[in-house]
């Protein structure tokens, strides 16, 4: 644990891992927030104007001069990190500003001498800047910032200015940065004044856009609109701001996530008291894009954008918005990030479908996969064995389906035992020529239920972790019924547990095993529909597979799937055999389940218990067709076909007897 990691824990509950940590901010309350970098103690909040180190948070939380700061935070070994002569007018604004104005626009000049090529190109086609505006705003470069030492990045340097004086440096870094590290820097923290409007010189128009970044202003200012941008996070505002916008025409336009929604929001809802004209401007883009990738990605133009304002209502000052009301337009526009023209449609290039078994069999991302049947039926043997297919990789799973790739697998169990579990997979590896190696053994954790409802309010949250401490592929949930606490029988109660996954499972494929209905007389309904919760699993799983004995009258050893596939081509119905001995279902061709569903194995399985391993021809196939209801004939060219399989040889002679191999 660092030194900032202890000290910010005694003051905040701190979220998520690695460097960079969330929490609530503790000055505006707005949830997760405040963003704190645990190796080098600089924190941001992107909703207030917070933002500085350990020292700034200290004294704002606690109300303290900087030597009582000071004095608690050397209790935790963090020092000021500012020069002994800087920290003396530290307490006076006024004192530090004049200390280093001129170092800053001294460092900003410098930045400005011979931009090197790859950063003009950057600005001019990733960007949208002209020349004009690099060089009237003094736009700079810099290989590292020169206050933050453990910052590596090239960056751009932006002087922040007011009344002709530089009040801070914004540093942009050139393209993406790692997560958990700041994509812009102050020039240093604590600048009195450094959460500002930028340009000021814009602020002079009858129009103002209100945009996000300055180098979302910029680009628009180099298409001829007079833009202006906040130095801090999408919902930053002062009171002392407002007036300047008075009797102004303002059209708010920031980034399509719901942070940029949100904050514009709150800005023009404050300036409808005093501007002449606020308009939101919704710019129907992608997630998380901007006014710069309006003009430059979607190559769109000033004049398609004034058409777009043109056609947006004006504000009106909003009646009070209930919490409920609140929550509805969050959801909505959560929603509306989803959403895309016909046109978008057509030109979107989708991922082809992706299977960790093939034919739809096991869809990968996101997927939900519902195996059925009745109690006993040997739905968790079946799922065994997939999963020991899947650890083998780049093989075929019942003699059809090819397995692609080795997820990670986490079997979530609630009815069988450990020891039975074991009893099944020691048999069936038996039976299988593939030997796992150690990695492949570690690929399947076995976990069992304990006290988890995925309808109970610590359910999901105590999955959830699971699945952060074991990062599965595939999660196995045998039975599903052992999960619920409510009616699987209602619509609501299981879709409410199919929204819940969706959530905490971000590209894990979740495998139910499920039971049918008890059958009734005539059941003649798909095999979907004999599910338990039927309607709900019909409508939100991509594969369902039913698992029904073939024939009630014959033994018990012959099944058949049954396949409803979303996400592939339909799959006509496998017929299989279970072999007793080693646990493993087998295809079977269809004659043999009109004729009983009997293999070779099975004659071979009378020759060995009834008969010792060795009989005439004519005992042998009278009690296979007596046990399984097949004709003698039929019984015998099962046992010609053990013959060639090297299963079973026979004496010389034409009485000879048959013996087992």
């Amino acid at each position: 644990m660092t030194k900032y990691e202890r000290f910010y824990s005694s003051k905040v509950s701190l979220k998520g891992s690695g460097t960079q940590r969330t929490t609530d901010c503790p000055f505006c309350e707005h949830k997760n927030d405040l963003s704190i970098n645990i190796e080098t103690g600089q924190c941001k909040c992107f909703q207030c104007d917070f933002e500085g180190d350990a020292f700034d948070f200290l004294q704002k939380l606690e109300k303290e001069d900087f030597t009582q700061a000071k004095e608690e935070l050397m209790k935790y070994g963090i020092e000021p990190i500012t020069k002994r002569q800087e920290l003396e007018v530290w307490d006076n604004p006024k004192s530090l500003s004049a200390i280093i104005e001129v170092e800053m626009l001294q460092y900003a000049e410098k930045c400005v001498t011979n931009l090197p090529d790859h950063v003009i190109s950057y600005l001019k086609e990733v960007r949208g800047l002209n020349d004009k505006a690099i060089s009237e705003y003094r736009i700079g470069f810099c290989h590292e910032h020169p206050k933050y030492m453990k910052d590596k990045y090239e960056r751009l340097t932006i002087p922040i200015g007011r009344n002709g004086k530089v009040i801070n440096i914004r540093f942009h870094a050139l393209g993406e940065v790692r997560e958990g590290d700041f994509k812009t820097l102050p020039y240093r923290s604590g600048l009195p004044g450094a959460i500002s409007l930028f340009p000021e010189d814009q602020l002079e128009n009858d129009v103002i856009y209100l945009v996000e970044g300055e180098l979302d202003a910029l680009c628009a200012i180099s298409h001829g609109l007079s833009a202006v941008t906040v130095t801090g996070g999408a919902g930053s505002w002062k009171e002392e701001w407002t007036p300047l916008f008075k009797e102004k025409k303002v059209r708010v336009i920031y980034d399509c996530d719901a942070k940029g929604r949100e904050g514009a929001r709150k800005v023009a809802t404050i300036l409808l008291s005093i501007a002449d004209e606020v308009k939101l401007i919704g710019l129907g883009l992608g997630n998380k894009k901007d006014l710069t990738d309006w003009f430059v990605e979607y190559g769109k133009t000033k004049e398609e954008l004034e058409e777009l304002i043109s056609k947006t209502e004006v504000m009106r000052i909003p009646r009070k918005v209930t919490d409920k009301q609140e929550r509805i337009i969050r959801v909505a526009e959560e929603l509306s990030i989803q959403s895309l023209t016909l046109g978008k449609l057509i030109s979107t290039k989708f991922i082809a479908e992706q299977f960790w078994v093939n034919k739809g069999l096991v869809p990968k991302g996101g997927a939900f996969v519902l195996l059925a049947g009745l109690t006993k039926q040997g739905k968790t043997t079946l799922t065994l064995q997939l999963c020991l297919r899947l650890l083998e990789g780049d093989c075929t799973f019942l003699r059809d389906f090819e397995v692609e790739g080795k997820p990670k697998i986490l079997y979530v169990f609630a009815e069988n035992s450990l020891d039975g579990l074991q009893n099944i997979v020691k048999k069936q590896l038996s039976g299988l020529t593939w030997t796992p190696s150690k990695a492949d053994l570690e690929r399947l954790v076995l976990q069992p239920r304990g006290r988890v409802f995925l309808d109970d309010k610590d359910g999901l949250p105590v999955l959830a972790e699971l699945l952060h401490i074991h990062t599965p592929d595939l999660v196995i949930l045998d039975p599903i019924s052992r999960f619920i606490s409510k009616d699987m029988n209602e619509m609501r109660n299981v879709n409410c547990i199919f929204d819940g996954l969706s959530g905490i499972g971000k590209g894990v494929t979740w495998f139910f095993i499920s039971h049918y209905r008890k059958p009734t007389t005539n059941d003649i309904n798909e095999p979907i529909y004999k599910t338990i919760g039927s309607s709900a699993f019909a409508n939100n799983c991509d594969t369902f597979i039913g698992l029904e004995r073939t024939d009630k009258h014959r033994t018990g050893l012959y099944s058949t799937l049954n396949f409803k596939i979303r996400r592939a081509r339909p799959i006509e119905p496998v017929h299989l055999y279970w072999n007793p001995d080693n646990l493993l279902f087998d295809v079977v061709e269809k004659r043999d389940i009109l004729s009983g569903g009997v293999k070779a194995l099975g004659v071979v399985k009378i020759l060995k218990d009834d008969f010792k391993g060795k009989a005439a021809y004519s005992l042998i196939t009278s009690s296979a067709s007596e046990k399984f209801k097949i004709t003698k004939q039929r019984a015998g060219e099962l046992l010609v076909e053990a013959k060639e399989l090297g299963l079973v040889s026979k004496e010389k002679g034409h009485f000879g007897r048959w013996f087992s191999l």
